[in-house]
């Protein structure tokens, strides 16, 4: 018969009540302000990258960046734009971990001129929840896609199996 490891069931335990936490959280998300949802030391980060935006909630954004600090300044930035970028926000995929949450998808931004396509930018949303359900960190930001897509590529090496290498370092590891 296995012996049971009592910290392992607890730290699953654990897992699994963020997880359904968070998940609550996201199911709930519309119906919830950004005074409930933000913790008191909330940081907020933005990285928008090529997505043109030189102001939020009157905070000018210096090279596509911003970050703020606590609920209140985090609630302001968010209240100012979050509702034109969720009608833009196309979630594609939700990868949860424990208290960790991410959100990736496509933000389309409508053209503004006639017979031109809308701008798509891939984005991703990271949360981490603190066990009280609110966020203590969220950040916002442009993602790059290619790099990933060409390791999983070369990875299967065409063939669509994976192929792991392993090299060794001078200091006796593989990385």
């Amino acid at each position: 018969m296995a012996m049971k490891n009592p910290q392992r069931q607890t730290e699953t335990a654990d897992l699994r009540r963020a997880k359904d936490m968070t998940q609550f959280v996201l199911r709930d998300w519309d119906f919830m302000g950004w005074a409930s949802l933000l913790s008191d030391q909330a940081v907020l980060s933005l990285c928008l990258g090529a997505i043109d935006v030189s102001q939020i909630a009157g905070i000018e954004i210096v090279a596509g960046e911003l970050q703020v600090i606590g609920a209140k300044n985090a609630q302001r930035v968010l209240d100012s734009f979050y509702d034109e970028m969720r009608h833009g926000l196309l979630i594609t995929t939700k990868l949860i971990s424990g208290y960790h949450v991410v959100l990736a998808g496509d933000f389309v931004v409508k053209s503004t001129k006639a017979n031109t396509d809308d701008d798509i930018y891939p984005i991703a949303l990271y949360m981490l929840f603190n066990s009280s359900g609110q966020i203590d960190i969220m950040t916002i930001t442009q993602i790059d896609l290619r790099p990933l897509a060409k390791d999983i590529w070369a990875a299967t090496q065409g063939d669509g199996t994976l192929q792991l290498k392993e090299t060794q370092t001078g200091s006796g590891r593989v990385q």
